[in-house]
């Protein structure tokens, strides 16, 4: 299986590597291929006694992400010139499964490249998941809201992941960002990460049987769809920032006239 995803990636990278990163803007529809992201909402700082933390819903889809660090390691999980990343993941109902176990070495191996590690040599980064609501393009949500979550702690990155999941329906339908049921009835699905500038290749995970012809075609839209991730990373925060600047300001007019009062 890890050769196969390999090969895939290798496959999408000669797909991608010759072609430049489309505007979010420039989504254009084809025919056969719905290439529109469900709705998205980020609550960010939402668990104050996190780092940083994020609620992302996309679609019917809810993940809440918390953030812990830097900070001390154990001695067994201490590497001298990194950080070490742990991830949890916290299923809705019961305790985790295997298939939890697995999703979390996945997201391990995707954070790890992402976060720029090197600066807190000794510590650990802690990124802690809770399933809310699982609607489809689970671990494509939770990858996006764990960024927003690492962002919202001011964890130094080498660069922002974006994470967008293809289903290819039996009729050859491509589709972006797919529900559980659409999911469940397609013959194949591709989750595919992307850099900053889309034009690389962080993890791709498949399941399903496709043909090459239908690898390209997902890719391509993946990597559009990886444009508009980034606009939503950069309105988020822009947002948040906002509401800061616009607390401090109430915080320093609430100074001024305690002040103007004591005088």
């Amino acid at each position: 299986s890890r050769v196969f995803n390999l090969f895939v990636m290798l496959l999408l990278g000669l797909f991608i590597g010759t072609k430049q990163c489309p505007s979010a803007m420039d989504m254009a529809t084809t025919e056969g291929e719905t290439s529109n992201l469900r709705h998205c909402v980020c609550d960010q700082g939402l668990l104050k006694r996190c780092d940083g933390s994020a609620r992302l819903k996309q679609g019917n889809s809810s993940v809440l992400v918390g953030i812990y660090g830097p900070t001390e390691v154990r001695v067994s999980k201490e590497l001298a010139n990194r950080a070490t990343i742990e991830v949890t993941f916290k299923p809705k109902v019961g305790v985790p499964a295997v298939k939890h176990r697995a999703l979390e070495q996945l997201i391990r191996t995707t954070c790890e490249p992402c976060v720029l590690t090197a600066l807190h040599p000794r510590s650990l980064i802690s990124i802690t998941i809770q399933e809310e609501h699982d609607d489809g393009s689970y671990v494509s949500t939770t990858l996006n809201a764990i960024c927003l979550a690492l962002m919202d702690a001011g964890i130094t990155m080498n660069y922002p992941m974006a994470a967008v999941t293809c289903a290819l329906a039996e009729t050859g339908e491509l589709i972006l960002d797919p529900t559980l049921q659409q999911e469940t009835e397609a013959k194949a699905t591709l989750m595919t990460v992307f850099d900053k500038t889309c034009s690389d290749i962080v993890t791709c995970h498949t399941t399903g049987i496709f043909t090459i012809d239908e690898l390209e075609r997902c890719s391509i839209a993946s990597q559009t769809a990886a444009a508009a991730v980034h606009t939503f990373y950069r309105s988020s925060m822009e947002k948040k920032m906002s509401k800061e600047a616009d607390y401090r300001a109430l915080l320093k007019e609430g100074r001024k006239q305690n002040t103007a009062t004591k005088a």
